[in-house]
Formats: C-alpha cells, sequence, structure tokens
C-alpha cells in the first residue's frame, strides 16, 4: 500500500522500559512524495500494523511531560511527548543516555581506577592472537599500495554484515577547488521531501591515508539503521597525494554542501549531526568549530575515538603504543604521510586538543560531544582531556570507555561482537540530539 516513512504529526503516548517494549499510537495527516493518511499501533520495534490511503496536507501539534528513573541498568520513562522537538534551539537537550550494562562505566580522566580494568575482551585477544599467528603485516610495514588493498579487503569482511535499507544513494560533492568527493546517503526509511529526515554526516577511519565511503559502508547501515536518521558518509582526499589540510577542508566543505543541499537530498537541514571514526572523528572536531563560525547548527558531535594530539608522552601511550593493533609506529607512519611540514603537527586542526597554529581564541557555543574511547587505546587520555576542555569553556561533552576494547574496535563487529553494543549507545544518542522518537 502506498505509504511514506513513519513520519507525520501526531501525538505519541508511551510507556518504554529500556529499549526492550514499547507502545505508540500515532495519527495525523502528512503530504509528501508517498502522501498518505496513515494509523498505526507498533509494539516494539519488530510488529505492528498500519494503513495508509488519500492524500492530505500535514498539521502537526504535541505536547509533553514525562519523567525519567534510573534503577539499575534499565531506564523507564513515562509519559506524554511531542513527536518532534522544537527547532528553534541550535542544540536538542540530550536525554540522559548511559551506555549498556556490559559498558556500564566513566571516566571521569584518562585513567580508570584499577578496580574497573579488565583484562582484554576474549574476543579482542582472538583477534590480536589470530594475526600474530598469520604474520599480518602492520600498515607501516608495507608499501602505499599494499596498504590501502589490504585496509579495503579486510575492513569490510572485519565489520558486520551490510544491513538492507530503504534507499542508499551514491553522488558526488564539489570542494572549493573543484574536486569532486565521492559521498553516499544511506535512509532508513524512503526519502519523503515533504517531511525530511535528520541525518549525520560521517567520515571514514584510515588515518588520512587510507579508507574509503565503501571501508564505512556496513558501518553506516548499521548507525543509519538502528539511529533512524540518514547517514551522509563522504570520502575525503587522501595523503600523501593530498596533504594536510586538504582533508580538514574537504571534510568543511562536505558539512557546508550537504547543509546548503539538505532539502534536495529529502534530509532536515535544520537538525544535522557530524561524526567520524579515529581520523574521521578528528575532521568532524573540526568541522563543528567551523560550524559555530559559520552559522551551521549541529545537533551532535559523535567522535569515535578522535587523534586529537601530536604528542606521544600519555601514559596510555605508554601503556598500549605496541601490541594493541594501533601503535605508536604506525601513528608516525600517518603522520609522516600526511603532514605537509613538520610545523603542521601544532595546526589546531590536526591537534585539536594542544594544536597552538592558528588556534581558535574561543571555544564555547560548540555541538554536544559524545567520545567513544576504548580502554586499550594509546589515544585513551586524549579523550578525556579534550573532554575536559570543551567543558571548561561551557560545552557538554562525555567521554565512555568500552571495556577490553582496542583501538578500530567499532568497525569490527563481525570479529568483535562487543562493538554492537556501542553501536546501540551511539544511536541512541543520535536519536536523543536529533529528536528521533
Amino acid at each position: 500500500m502506498p505509504g511514506d516513512s513513519q513520519s507525520g504529526s501526531g501525538i505519541e503516548i508511551g510507556l518504554r522500559i529500556g529499549t526492550v517494549v514499547g507502545l505508540s499510537i500515532r495519527s495525523g495527516f502528512s503530504f509528501c512524495t508517498h502522501a498518505c493518511f496513515c494509523i498505526g499501533i507498533h509494539i516494539g520495534s519488530g510488529s505492528g500494523f498500519s494503513f495508509h490511503s488519500g492524500i492530505g496536507v500535514r498539521f502537526r501539534f504535541g505536547f509533553g511531560f514525562g519523567t525519567r528513573l534510573a534503577s539499575g541498568f534499565t531506564s523507564h520513562r513515562i509519559g506524554i511527548a511531542p513527536l518532534r522537538p522544537p527547532t528553534s534551539h541550535p542544540h536538542f537537550p540530550l536525554r540522559a543516555c548511559k551506555p549498556s550494562a556490559w559498558t556500564d562505566f566513566y571516566a571521569r580522566s584518562g585513567h580508570l581506577r584499577p578496580d574497573e580494568a579488565m583484562s582484554l575482551a576474549p574476543s579482542v585477544q582472538q583477534f590480536l592472537a589470530r594475526r600474530t599467528s598469520a604474520g599480518a603485516q602492520t600498515l607501516d610495514a608495507l608499501e602505499l599500495r599494499t596498504a590501502r588493498q589490504r585496509f579495503d579487503y579486510y575492513t569490510p569482511l572485519g565489520d558486520v554484515p551490510p544491513r538492507a535499507l530503504a534507499a542508499v544513494e551514491d553522488l558526488t560533492i564539489e570542494t572549493r577547488d573543484h574536486a569532486r568527493l565521492d559521498a553516499r546517503v544511506y535512509y532508513p526509511a524512503p526519502p519523503c521531501w515533504a517531511d525530511p529526515q535528520p541525518a549525520l554526516l560521517f567520515f571514514h577511519s584510515g588515518g588520512y591515508v587510507v579508507g574509503s565511503v565503501a571501508t564505512a559502508d556496513a558501518l553506516c547501515r548499521a548507525l543509519a539503521d538502528e539511529a533512524g536518521c540518514a547517514v551522509v558518509s563522504v570520502g575525503y582526499r587522501l595523503a600523501p597525494e593530498y596533504r594536510f589540510p586538504h582533508a580538514v577542508d574537504d571534510a568543511f566543505d562536505a558539512l557546508r554542501w550537504l547543509h546548503a543541499n539538505a532539502a534536495s537530498l529529502a534530509i532536515d537541514g535544520t537538525r544535522l549531526a557530524v561524526g567520524g571514526e579515529s581520523s574521521g572523528a578528528t575532521l568532524a572536531t573540526v568541522c563543528a568549530v567551523g560550524a559555530r563560525d559559520s552559522g551551521i547548527r549541529l545537533a551532535l558531535q559523535l567522535l569515535v575515538y578522535p587523534a586529537l594530539s601530536a604528542g606521544m608522552e600519555t601514559e596510555a601511550h605508554r601503556q598500549f603504543g605496541d601490541g594493541y593493533f594501533l601503535s605508536l609506529d604506525i601513528i608516525r607512519w600517518i603522520q609522516r604521510h600526511y603532514l605537509a611540514t613538520a610545523d603542521d603537527r601544532r595546526d589546531w586542526r590536526f591537534a585539536p586538543l594542544d594544536g597552538e597554529r592558528d588556534a581558535p581564541r574561543d571555544w564555547s557555543g560548540l555541538a554536544p560531544a559524545w567520545i567513544v574511547s576504548a580502554e586499550y587505546d594509546p589515544l585513551r587520555d586524549e579523550h578525556a582531556r579534550y573532554v575536559d576542555k570543551l567543558k571548561r569553556h561551557g560545552n557538554e561533552a562525555s567521554v565512555v570507555y568500552y571495556p577490553g576494547m582496542i583501538h578500530g574496535f567499532f568497525s569490527m563487529g563481525g570479529m568483535i561482537p562487543e562493538a554492537s553494543l556501542a553501536h546501540r549507545d551511539a544511536a541512541r544518542m543520535l536519536r536523543s540530539a536529533l529528536g528521533i522518537p
């Protein structure tokens, strides 16, 4: 039967326990490409019924009140809430969102207390042991062409299986110097231009040297599916062919392009988030500053273990700089390929935490930041320090340390099943920030 994605106006009445049971009753008119009148009852996320017919004009109304209680690892919410939050505020308020029970601890500093630390997760131990027994070479030991080929081949193999979505579209984005960037848009629901979807602009991992839209495909599909928002994945130009600051400029050009062209993609330009994994997360931090200065409102920075400093002298670097997948040798290899000059190490766009060259004087007014970190990541201490820096300037920021995990686990869901818990947490943060029921 004809119908658009579950959207439009109406009232949501619900009782939710954790993310397990939900009951919602929606009614309203909508007008879009697939214009419809829809009534539906949905229990949980996998059952229910609905019917669609007719054509009408969309009306939107709603009111809300409620209470939230935290008990153990389960959240309980009872109340009546509007289907969409107001869009006049630059950042939608983030609901309290704790990670899953398995990851139920936060750290206020870069060092976990002795009673919080745990050994490597069995899945991580097996992954590292297989690499060692197979004599796998690290990126820094390979020729550039071979490094890219292996990253392109093995990254999708280690990630979760690609999920089917309502629509996936490839496109290109033009940069300030007229280069063309590959991009891919993931829609969890059919695009509806009269009821556009919120979106996450995402930048892939790979240390600015390897990686592409294709290597982040399964991860972006998972985020779109679980968060219920569109994901726009962008492939920035790689070093050493395009050294710093090309990737930074490409990332910000992509954000400006998305903001200007959101309506043509059936995306709500007033409900955007920015994020990425590893080097892509670093690009997202720079985009957040540029967005503030350009008047682009962002709802969230979703930063998956970003590199935030050029230095390698923290306790985490000393403890986890060898034998835990991301090594200090790989970090040095990345810097040799990416940076154009030695002085680029001091540029804040490469080191948002402590880079002093051309650094912004004002770090206030940034979108809320949520950082995914790993207990055995040599970058771990940088994440805590960056959260402290953002908070000192009045921003909302938090970091979650996933115990027993290593750098890169977020896109290794096929080998490290605990990654799915981090995906779930990230999806909840996106839903909260973007106002998705």
